[in-house]
């Protein structure tokens, strides 16, 4: 197939780095690679809690992919046709239909705000378009001593916490979760976060969940939380696009796929990213991450530019290196795991692991591991394994607390 048309429906980390190494390993064979995203600038996930209090440099999704021969449409992708392949999309001069002779998706996942009655009337979600909005309603509450009450205890939720907490120490911080902070992470390093999130005096609100939200309140079982704003981090949702076009998908919309991660309905689609159902044992440890989408991202470029060429490819595989939580700008904390992605309470906290965080989100960002793509294809390779530097097992000096009261 010397003249294959291939899209890539999303410019997240994992299908931005997917079309610039397939236009790149597919040039000589006359191949033309489309990436259509509704956004004209590159989504930083990465650094979304940064951009609530401060302006956080970005990119144009068509500067990054000048010169390197990706053909970028921006646009919203309203269905796909799987029997006529062809996508339909919404651009600022009215409909278009694309047709592929294969498909990378990759168009994510996004915060459900129809998860509890109340999200999309009294709470602001982590979205770059209500970023500068946000960024002035907590200018304006901090004069006031306001109240910010933040919704969800996952790594997101313990980020926007501690950096509004950190960036307006007179706000008065609340951060509620069903469970508890950090249920993923490492007994060592929901301890010093909790540490952290104490000294910055954000009142912590462990086991509570929140069952609707009001104008000014967010309700839960026993009692009410009253908030001048409200963030709320909670679970993700992803398109129902798929659904709706026939792929096979698990109950929650999410593309079933083989261990090349091609549709197990229609294989000349293959997904990257949240969008991902994978099965079996060597898949279970998976997890929704910008070091899974980059991964896969890389892999299903290298695996489409040998298929069209009649060559195979390997299966999907990746180990995990650990998680990187940010807790404001002076703070952080790198939970080291096993490539199955399970703990080995071992963390890196203070200046080490704001460093590494920092090096982790330049490296995976727009201004790293991308522009590196560009210049020299299939520099990233699937995770491996490195064996961290023993600065001890916490080179921040461990903080315990006490009384678990305390936050």
């Amino acid at each position: 197939m010397t003249t294959a048309k291939l899209i890539v429906l999303g410019a997240g980390y994992g299908g931005l780095l997917a079309a610039l190494r397939l236009a790149r390993l597919t040039r000589r064979q006359g191949a033309t690679v489309t990436l259509v995203d509704q956004a004209a600038v590159a989504p930083d996930r990465v650094r979304l809690h940064e951009t609530l209090v401060r302006d956080v440099p970005s990119r144009r999704l068509a500067d990054l992919v000048r010169g390197s021969g990706v053909l970028f449409q921006q646009g919203r992708v309203d269905a796909l046709d799987l029997n006529q392949h062809t996508v339909s999309i919404t651009t600022a001069d009215g409909p278009r239909q694309l047709h592929y002779d294969r498909l990378i998706y990759a168009l994510g996942s996004f915060t459900d705000r129809d998860v509890i009655p109340g999200i999309r009337d009294h709470a602001h979600t982590l979205a770059p378009a209500a970023s500068a909005q946000v960024r002035a309603r907590i200018r304006e509450l901090a004069a006031t001593r306001g109240r910010v009450l933040v919704c969800g205890g996952g790594l997101s939720g313990i980020e926007v916490a501690s950096e509004i907490a950190e960036a307006y120490p007179e706000l008065q911080v609340t951060l509620a979760t069903a469970s508890q902070i950090g249920s993923g992470l490492s007994q060592a390093a929901r301890t010093h976060i909790a540490a952290v999130l104490y000294r910055l005096h954000v009142s912590v609100r462990e086991q509570t969940r929140i069952l609707a939200l009001e104008a000014g309140m967010a309700r839960t079982a026993t009692d009410r939380l009253p908030f001048d704003l409200c963030l709320w981090a909670g679970p993700f949702a992803v398109p129902q696009i798929a659904r709706q076009a026939g792929l096979d998908v698990d109950p929650g919309g999410r593309i079933l796929v083989d261990d090349g991660l091609h549709s197990l309905s229609h294989p000349e689609v293959s997904v990257v990213g949240d969008a991902v159902a994978l099965g079996g044992a060597i898949h279970r440890h998976v997890r929704p991450a910008c070091a899974t989408a980059t991964a896969m991202g890389s892999y299903v470029a290298s695996a489409m530019a040998a298929e069209l060429t009649g060559r195979g490819s390997r299966p999907f595989r990746m180990a995990y290196v650990g998680k990187y939580v940010s807790l404001g700008r002076r703070e952080a904390v790198a939970d080291w795991v096993r490539p199955d992605d399970q703990p080995r309470e071992r963390i890196w906290t203070g200046w080490p692991a704001v460093w590494w965080k920092s090096l982790v989100i330049t490296a995976v960002g727009v201004w790293g591991q991308i522009q590196a793509e560009r210049w020299w294809s299939g520099n990233y390779q699937l995770a491996r394994w490195i064996e961290p530097p023993d600065l001890g097992h916490n080179s921040g000096g461990h903080e315990s607390l006490t009384s678990p009261d305390r936050v």
